[in-house]
């Protein structure tokens, strides 16, 4: 063997070395970025620690989001129960509102999220602590979701990761998944509905079945259709925009690809159909689908210049109980990058200048919302790009060009000057400023400490200055104000929820009226609207965005509680009337919120009872507001007069 076949021999047995050597440094970078990330996180369920805080929000989330998840618990339960003991499975209940479908009114708040069967682990003492943690697992299954869609693309892991974090770890999140947690798994399939678009685009054959596209519908539409309306328009939209970028203008070819794709968009929905039917059939019945308006006004309405500032405040500092992206300085300087890049990315550019454009203006969120009150419950999908973005951006070795430098350090000061105009000059705005310029100033020191600097000779620098960039937009959203922070973590309730719901006075006095004789329901409510579907007793109180549209006519009509003047699906009791009390065989009753005065119903009718004479609605129609409430104990009302057929013997 020659000295040339021996250097060449060991030139071999060396590279699988190198290759080993590259993958535990990759693997090395990956841990501390991942350290960093959870030392970080720590940070930002801090306040969360200190204030004892769960993450059941005040508002919604202890009217609706925790009754929902203790009657699922008990639901489930119930359901295996019944199905083991070959008996009939229930669809209605008296306990949801006045009473209502199960599925249809519980499906915008988990029963048809796969997450939920943490329920069938929970008892109700403890069911505030899985509830939380049930959150913090849907969060995380969100930027694994993502990362699946970068594994597909070969993205580098330290940006992935980073990109990840991102996408998990936002201000959609802090402003809305905390508060709202049914609107998570939106985020967690959009990721997976768009990689099934790119195999179907990608791939050589037209008629490609993607699975992944299929199973993402079918979580999505298993959650009803709010969040499908809106991922499938932005899938159409990346669908075109996607494919004309990648073959010209095939039309045939297109054509048969969004056929391919509609019939397994299609085939995901059909499998849901047991969850998603019902509920779309009970939306369109519901007032909540009259609410839907759209008209030439809103085309060309135009936000005020206080929000635009409060916008504004809020691109870095996140948004807080007001509006903003929270966006960290990697995710600005990837932004500015990826349009400096010629010839690359061009449908990303595309998609992108479109959503932020339409971020604009009011009539995007519109659109989005069903043609009804602009909202900025889409701008998920805008974190996806941009979590994108960052994902490429951070691995391209083109230099970065200095314009980008100063266009960010404008940003920056633009920012400053909206959070003065805002917060004015204190001490909370210096240590805002401050935090926040440390993050931006690193960055800047990290791109120009070398001439023709790139995104990809300091990627995992900059990965880790990214997961420190998006901790710290969470960090200062949840610190008090005291601190810089804007306290959002003051929204969430402290633990022992259950307790507090069960020893109300609607609690003790249901309990009561439970063993009272004919006695149905309470009308009492200084607690959680939707108290009687935890307890699993009967009452006159409810939240729920899809409800009995009979009930809510109604009240309307009779002019009852005064939670229909917010909304269509707020319903706070019965005005202490005892002709309803009566009817709705009402056990206890108040005439004040927080139930100082509880009066004992004496003339309660039994559930079940039939009235001798009726009225036509439209007789009613005539006689005064008053008289009709009184007339409510002798008489039925009718829409139509009845077929009364005489038997003679």
């Amino acid at each position: 063997m020659n000295s040339r076949a021996i250097i060449s021999y060991r030139k071999d047995i060396s590279q699988p070395a190198c290759i080993a050597k590259e993958i535990r440094k990759e693997e090395n970078t990956i841990f501390h970025i991942q350290l960093y990330s959870q030392s970080f996180h720590s940070l930002f369920f801090l306040p969360f620690i200190v204030r004892g805080n769960s993450f059941i929000s005040g508002a919604d989330g202890f009217n609706q989001t925790y009754p929902a998840y203790v009657y699922i618990s008990n639901y489930i339960k119930e359901l295996f129960k019944s199905i083991f003991a070959h008996e009939s499975i229930s669809t209605f209940d008296f306990s949801i509102g006045f009473g209502n479908d199960i599925i249809t009114t519980l499906n915008s708040y988990g029963i048809g999220d796969i997450f939920y069967i943490t329920a069938f682990l929970s008892s109700e003492p403890y069911s505030e602590i899985l509830l939380t943690l049930t959150v913090l697992l849907k969060i995380y299954m969100t930027g694994i979701s993502f990362s699946v869609w970068g594994r597909y693309h070969k993205l580098s892991s330290p940006s992935l990761l980073a990109a990840s974090i991102f996408y998990a770890f936002n201000g959609y999140t802090y402003a809305f998944e905390l508060l709202f947690p049914a609107f998570i798994i939106a985020q967690l399939t959009l990721p997976l509905f768009i990689l099934g678009l790119d195999m179907l685009i990608e791939s050589k054959q037209i008629w490609k079945v993607s699975k992944l596209l299929i199973i993402s519908i079918f979580l999505q539409a298993l959650n009803g259709f709010y969040f499908l309306y809106m991922e499938t328009l932005f899938a159409i939209l990346y669908f075109g925009v996607k494919f004309f970028v990648l073959y010209n203008k095939q039309w045939k070819s297109f054509f048969l690809r969004a056929c391919n794709a509609a019939w397994q968009y299609l085939l995901g929905i059909g499998m849901a159909s047991l969850f998603f039917i019902p509920v779309l059939l009970d939306f369109l019945k519901s007032p909540r689908s009259e609410e839907t308006s759209f008209s030439f006004a809103q085309i060309i309405e135009m936000y005020s210049l206080e929000t635009w500032t409060e916008r504004l405040e809020g691109l870095i500092s996140g948004p807080g109980y007001g509006s903003g992206l929270g966006l960290c300085a990697v995710a600005v300087a990837s932004i500015l990058f990826l349009y400096s890049i010629p010839h690359k990315y061009k449908e990303l550019k595309i998609l992108l200048t479109i959503f932020v454009v339409g971020y604009c203006f009011p009539m995007t969120g519109s659109i989005m919302n069903g043609f009804s009150y602009s909202t900025e419950r889409l701008l998920f999908l805008l974190y996806f790009l941009i979590a994108m973005v960052i994902a490429k951006s951070l691995s391209q070795p083109d230099h970065i060009p200095r314009q980008c430098f100063y266009i960010q350090t404008f940003i920056f000061v633009i920012w400053g000057i909206a959070l003065f105009a805002l917060s004015g000059v204190n001490l909370q705005s210096i240590l805002r400023i401050a935090a926040f310029g440390f993050s931006w100033l690193s960055l800047i020191y990290i791109l120009i400490r070398k001439p023709k600097s790139s995104f990809m000779a300091n990627e995992k620098l900059l990965s880790m200055l990214a997961v420190v960039g998006i901790i710290l937009v969470g960090v200062m959203n949840n610190f008090p104000v005291v601190v810089g922070g804007k306290g959002f973590s003051a929204l969430f309730l402290n633990w022992g929820v259950y307790q507090d719901i069960n020893d109300s006075k609607f609690a003790q006095c249901a309990k009561k009226d439970s063993l009272t004789e004919n006695a149905l329901r309470t009308d009492i409510y200084d607690t959680c609207h939707n108290a009687a579907t935890i307890l699993n007793v009967n009452g006159t109180s409810s939240y729920y965005s899809i409800a009995n549209p009979s009930v809510y006519y109604f009240l309307t009509e009779y002019l009852v509680s005064p939670g229909i003047e917010d909304s269509s699906f707020t319903y706070k009791g019965l005005d202490s009337r005892l002709s309803l009390e009566m009817l709705l065989s009402v056990g206890s009753y108040t005439d004040t919120i927080d139930a100082s005065k509880i009066y004992t119903n004496p003339y309660i009718l039994p559930f079940g009872f039939t009235f001798d004479s009726y009225i036509l609605n439209e007789d009613a129609q005539s006689e005064d507001v008053l008289d009709r409430n009184a007339a409510l104990v002798e008489t039925v009302t009718l829409k139509n007069s009845p077929k009364v057929v005489i038997c003679c013997s």
